[in-house]
């Protein structure tokens, strides 16, 4: 079934990207470029020399960090200006002159106006002298120009901020002019798709770490202050986060393999013997400690630990946000697999967790045996996850509930019209939880009828309801391409052979199963060699665009041009307008 299933992704895939002539399809991204050749001209000329096409354009990226800086400040200044600009009434928003017959001038220049008379200018008029309204001025937003806005003379907040936006802008038009060191990474766009594919794919320099070529991001896909980056920092960004999210999981094991032990009735009736023997007392309640406190400790903690991942993710320095997107998949399944299921598994079965670990000869068997008591877990964790939260998710009921107090904190014409963005659907947060229930499914499926039926229905369900966030509901803005399937497939793999190890520790455990136990040696080596098969023969056509494809969509479309030119790879704080504030 996965193996058909692949087949379908990529079939698709192929034929619909095939199709595909936008700038984002001929574009690579070249890293590794020597100094001698961070210059357009230069580098243009010695991928020419290559032989792999034309290249139509080159943006070399740069240390823009300084210009960054003056952007994001920019920002919060607008933002600020904004807000002060919705506090104050609108006939106020401009200074005007001040006259003390202004109101009966007014009067007067209306009644003239409708008997068609001429109206003397009151620009002519000497008594009017051209004074502030202090009244009117005193209605007008203050704010104080010390630290943090609670110290410091107080001024006028619109004509501070309109001086501090005109300052800002004319730093960042001088920035602009500025000469910035260039990086080791371009995006190169070609003058075909299959020219892009075939530079994607080779290998262009006989050294390590140079002339590295990927296929580009989507334009508006691109992390900007990330790509600004020198590789030091970039690379110091990657490896500290990574650490530092490393550090975090396997911190995590500790509690939730302790949670884990405390929640099995039998440790629990070690470590507290009165406990114990209450529970063993009265059913119900021995159900509930052991059935459905460890599903609701199960869902806290996989409900906050993904958005703290994401969160570290969007530091570690990654380019694209579509490559936040994939390797936060990683890292949340990692986090809920290891922690939330092997921990939490074989925790809750081992008196003595530690000494247990040290054993790994019983790995199997404990797992067998630990799957089996925490059958019950498995059907309220699947039950709740589905039938209970699916109905949430079908009303974004987050999105609903926090509307009402989102929409009474939007104050400027900017907030609210981003007030009905749809929510974004993330792969990162939304994916890992079905593949770990699609696992205990399988894991299960020849032990339990509960647990498979829960499954089946988490599915289905799961199906409409994701089919409508994706289709109506929400927006989806990485440019993914159908990269995620290589990581629901692996992850499928890793599923199957947890199912035979398990299968495995069962029937050692009849009498002579050993023998049982030995028949089942070859389908981890079969599961392995479908993994080796899809990771030589089908993640390639995962990754790039078979220029077969690609050919016969130029056949059939020889005259037809839809290359898409409306975006573009240039620096977007180089070259976009620096628009003013959004009044209603």
């Amino acid at each position: 079934m996965a193996v058909a299933e692949t087949k379908h992704v990529v079939s698709t895939r192929q034929a619909y990207l095939g199709k595909q002539n936008t700038i984002t399809d001929r574009t690579i991204r070249l890293s590794g470029i020597p100094i001698e050749l961070r210059d357009s001209e230069a580098l243009k000329t010695r991928i020419e020399q290559l032989k792999i096409g034309t290249v139509s354009s080159i943006t070399i990226c740069r240390e823009w960090g300084p210009l960054n800086k003056l952007f994001h400040c920019r920002k919060k200044i607008l933002k600020n200006l904004e807000l002060k600009y919705s506090e104050c009434p609108r006939e106020l928003r401009t200074r005007q002159p001040y006259s003390e017959n202004y109101h009966l001038l007014g009067n007067e220049q209306s009644g003239a106006v409708t008997h068609g008379e001429n109206v003397p200018s009151s620009n002519n008029n000497d008594e009017d002298t051209i004074l502030y309204s202090q009244i009117s001025l005193g209605e007008r937003p203050k704010m104080k120009i010390g630290y943090r806005g609670i110290f410091g003379k107080e001024v006028d907040a619109i004509e501070y901020l309109e001086q501090q936006l005109k300052f800002i802008d004319a730093e960042i038009i001088e920035a602009r002019k500025q000469h910035y060191s260039a990086t080791p990474t371009a995006f190169v766009t070609m003058d075909s798709v299959a020219n892009a594919q075939m530079a994607a794919q080779a290998v262009l320099d006989p050294r390590v770490h140079y002339f590295i070529t990927r296929l580009a991001p989507a334009p508006h896909d691109i992390k900007w202050d990330h790509v600004c980056l020198s590789r030091k920092d970039r690379l110091t960004k990657v490896y500290s986060t990574t650490v530092f999210i490393g550090l975090s999981s396997l911190f995590l094991v500790i509690p939730v393999s302790y949670l884990a032990t405390l929640l099995n009735l039998k440790t629990l009736s070690k470590f507290w013997p009165s406990v114990g023997q209450l529970l063993k007392d009265h059913q119900w309640a021995a159900n509930i400690v052991t059935g459905l406190l460890p599903t609701y400790l199960f869902t806290l903690l996989n409900f906050g630990i993904p958005y703290f991942y994401e969160y570290l993710t969007s530091y570690q320095g990654l380019v694209s946000y579509s490559e936040e997107e994939i390797s936060l998949v990683s890292k949340n399944f990692f986090y809920i697999f290891v922690n939330l299921f092997l921990v939490f598994t074989l925790a809750g079965t081992a008196s003595n967790y530690w000494a247990y670990l040290s054993d790994t000869t019983k790995i199997a068997y404990q797992l067998a045996t630990s799957v089996k008591e925490f059958s019950l877990f498995y059907v309220d964790l699947i039950i709740l996850q589905g039938i209970g939260m699916f109905p949430f998710k079908l009303l974004l009921v987050g999105s609903l509930i926090g509307f009402p107090l989102v929409k009474i904190k939007a104050k400027t014409p900017r907030q609210r019209n981003e007030l009905y963005n749809p929510p974004i659907f993330n792969f990162g947060l939304q994916l890992p939880q079905p593949i770990l229930i699609l696992i205990i499914t399988l894991i299960y499926s020849v032990m339990s009828t509960k647990i498979l039926t829960s499954g089946l229905a988490y599915f289905i369900i799961g199906f409409y309801v994701y089919k409508y966030q994706l289709i109506f509901a929400t927006d989806h803005l990485p440019h993914s391409t159908g990269k995620v399937w290589p990581l629901i497939f692996r992850r499928i793999i890793v599923g199957l052979l947890l199912f035979q190890l398990t299968m495995t520790g069962t029937l050692a455990g009849f009498e002579g199963g050993w023998v049982l136990s030995s028949c089942l040696f070859p389908l981890p080596v079969v599961t392995l060699c479908f993994l080796y098969d899809f990771e030589k023969n089908y993640l390639p056509l995962s990754k790039y665009i078979a220029l077969s494809s690609i050919r016969e969509y130029e056949r059939d479309n020889s005259t037809v041009n839809s290359a898409n030119e409306e975006e573009s790879y240039a620096y977007p704080y180089a070259v976009s307008e620096l628009e003013g504030p959004m009044l209603d």
